[in-house]
């Protein structure tokens, strides 16, 4: 067994963004296990109807997130990272980002919770 340190950082880039010569990266730090149980209990409250993605993502992402590189404004400028109070990414950052990335970024970070680096970014 492989032990997750608090040290350790997953740098990831979206499906989308892949073949770009510039990508944006962003970057995650694992989940404390606080964090991860408030996550499990959004999970855990899920029905045969009903199921909080989004409520799931948001906090993940609200958790996990410490960064981004090389995300553009549509005139080109690089787009600041901006945390709260509490050191976490801002809801005004996460409104930049699509639905379809705040999922894939959010499976991607909560998979890096449970896999190695090199297995996340397969």
């Amino acid at each position: 067994m492989i032990v997750i340190s608090r040290k350790d950082k997953l740098e990831y880039i979206l499906r989308e963004d892949r073949d770009s010569k510039e990508p944006t990266v962003f970057v995650f730090r694992p989940l404390t296990a606080r964090e991860r149980a408030e996550c499990e209990d959004v999970l855990t409250s899920a029905s045969v109807d009903r199921f909080p993605m989004g409520t799931f993502a948001y906090k993940v992402l609200k958790n996990s997130l410490v960064g981004w590189r090389n995300l553009k404004d549509d005139k080109g400028k690089d787009v600041p990272f901006v945390t709260d109070a509490d050191g976490k990414v801002t809801d005004e950052c996460l409104a930049l980002l699509s639905t379809a990335q705040r999922f894939e970024l959010s499976d991607a970070a909560w998979r890096f919770n449970e896999l190695g680096e090199d297995e996340v970014k397969n």
